[in-house]
């Protein structure tokens, strides 16, 4: 049984173990009643969390792939369906072809996941009504309500602060009892994704797939780089600071005209993310010169148009 974690990877290491396996017993790599290694042989030899290779065999089994019998250990118990194997077959084929195109693996596989999670929804459309947007800040619920607002109309939104969340699950869960749909920026999943497990009634909309696939990609960059950030203001400057710091960078830095020049900011970082109002105003004198993005928000338009069809 052939696995690899890739510890770089934007997945989960939790969602790289568990499809991989499904994978190799959809493909029959792994036939009827072979034996799975233990979770704690499983765990060892991959160096991961033995509670992850136990919840990982839990849902498999949940999910009808194998079956766990006390004492003697976890069987491959799967109803092969010869469709799934075909289209199996015509998934890897796309990969294949993607990865000689030269395209990032990581992004075909948000690509790939970005287009399933819209047909998902599309199937959902008119049943939805309500829905309660997970956030790290005040600023950014208000910016995606002021976008949806323009964009759709008035849509019952209720923000929540992923601190919150965090600290009272089961108070946020009362709040939005009649809620149909979570919303929630693909770049805070993980930080959250636990404590969505206790709302499996509601439907989990990840929104700025694409949008964030591009931030993580700019990340590799920023290992263990010195980041500088030119917001806007305050505001943008904690987004900035939160979406990327997860990212293994050095250190942060951010600018400030009254503690020093812009010359000498420059001079002590290794990277910049700057907003595109600040790179209008300081682009002429970025000497010394240093790589950089313009971060332009979490959301894109995108984003607003895949909500309106599901509120249409």
């Amino acid at each position: 049984m052939e696995i690899k974690i890739n510890r770089d990877s934007n997945l989960s290491i939790h969602t790289q173990l568990k499809e991989q396996i499904k994978g190799l017993i959809i493909d029959g790599e792994l036939s009827n009643d072979e034996q799975l290694p233990t979770v704690r042989q499983l765990g060892d030899f991959l160096q991961i969390n033995k509670n992850t290779v136990s919840k990982v065999y839990s849902e498999l089994e949940e999910e009808g792939y194998v079956e766990s019998l006390k004492g003697k250990g976890t069987f491959v118990k799967y109803e092969r369906d010869n469709k799934k194997i075909k289209f199996l077959k015509e998934i890897e084929s796309v990969l294949k072809k993607g990865i000689e195109e030269g395209i990032d693996i990581d992004e075909i596989i948000g690509m790939t996941y970005f287009k399933s999670h819209y047909l998902k929804f599309m199937i959902l459309k008119g049943e939805i009504k309500k829905a309660a947007l997970i956030e790290c800040n005040q600023g950014s619920i208000k910016d995606f309500k002021d976008m949806v607002k323009k964009e759709i109309g008035n849509i019952e939104i209720r923000g929540i602060l992923i601190d919150d969340l965090l600290e009272n699950s089961e108070k946020i869960k009362k709040e939005i009892e009649d809620i149909q749909l979570i919303i929630i920026p693909y770049i805070h999943y993980n930080e959250v994704s636990k404590v969505l497990e206790k709302f499996k009634e509601k439907e989990i909309f990840t929104l700025g797939i694409s949008q964030s696939i591009k931030l993580l990609n700019y990340g590799k960059k920023m290992k263990n780089k010195i980041v500088g950030i030119i917001g806007k203001d305050a505001q943008e400057e904690e987004i900035i600071n939160r979406q990327f710091r997860r990212m293994n960078i050095k250190e942060f830095k951010i600018f400030s005209e009254e503690k020093v020049s812009l010359k000498e900011f420059l001079r002590s970082i290794d990277f910049l993310i700057i907003s595109p109002k600040k790179l209008e105003e300081y682009e002429s004198q970025m000497k010394p010169k240093r790589p950089y993005i313009v971060f332009e928000g979490k959301y894109a338009i995108d984003d607003i148009k895949i909500l309106k069809e599901i509120f249409e």
